[in-house]
């Protein structure tokens, strides 16, 4: 094997662990908040050592901030909502995303809570570092140029749109077990979490819809 092979060979093995180690992170912090989680058992969680989790990411905070990137990075992702389209559309697809997003992964819902609880600067100073703010100002007056046009209602502003529809995907993320609870389940399954997609996207096409 020559040097240059041998080298990608050890740098794929070394982001595989890394990989593994923000994996395991995201878990620890959310079920656990910060102050909770440790590095220990963050190295259990992905069946590495101690030891190794330090020599890739060497402290707790550096651990905090690299799942905080992530999460912030795939976030930026999600624009759905600037593809061209009609409005009533493109807010039906984004609203889908958050909710299949949050399905596939609501540990992240409960490492944002966690953070906000904290007092939010993890995730203030990972929105200034990765400037998602400038993506919320793009779908801001996105969705003043669709009022302004008459496509949309412009009674809500049109940031609030962003706050309430977010406040949906968290809240139907961490408060699962309650909302079990009142439909008479033990754990929601496919079917309601079908419904409550619908339900999230009529809620929001019904504020957004231009008055008669």
């Amino acid at each position: 094997m020559s040097k240059t092979a041998s080298h990608t060979k050890q740098a794929q093995e070394s982001q595989r662990k890394i990989d593994k180690i923000l994996s395991a992170a995201e878990v620890e912090f959310g079920r656990k908040g910060y102050d909770g989680a440790t590095i220990q058992a963050i190295a259990d969680r992905a069946k590495l050592s101690k030891r190794q989790v330090i020599h890739f990411c060497r402290s707790k905070p550096e651990i905090y901030e690299n799942v905080f990137r992530s999460i912030m990075t795939d976030w930026r992702g999600e624009e759905v909502d600037s593809e061209p389209g009609e409005p009533m559309e493109l807010i039906e697809n984004y609203v889908a995303v958050l909710f299949q997003t949050v399905r596939k992964n609501p540990v992240r819902s409960w490492f944002i809570i966690n953070d906000m609880i904290r007092g939010g600067e993890g995730f203030t100073r990972n929105a200034d570092e990765t400037q998602i703010n400038a993506l919320m100002e793009n779908r801001v007056e996105r969705l003043k140029m669709w009022a302004a046009e008459g496509k949309i209602d412009d009674a809500v502003d049109p940031i609030f749109i962003f706050f309430m529809t977010w406040a949906l995907q968290h809240f139907f993320a961490v408060f699962e077990p309650e909302i079990a609870y009142f439909l008479d389940k033990d754990k929601l399954d496919d079917a309601d979490w079908h419904k409550i997609e619908a339900q999230s996207k009529n809620a929001i096409q019904k504020i957004l819809s231009p008055s008669a």
